[in-house]
């Protein structure tokens, strides 16, 4: 249950506490995703 918790906490800190760029893990994460759809979405419309 404690190597849970652990796992759970670095997860957290390293999503929404630390900060590189001025911007947090999640933040980095999204525009990755979005990224990602934008050039899967733009690939499938080409003829």
């Amino acid at each position: 249950m404690v190597e849970y918790l652990v796992v759970v906490s670095a997860l957290v800190a390293t999503l929404f506490i630390v900060e590189v760029d001025g911007r947090t893990g999640a933040q980095h994460l999204a525009d990755m995703v979005r990224l990602f759809y934008r050039n899967l979405t733009y690939f499938l419309s080409l003829p």
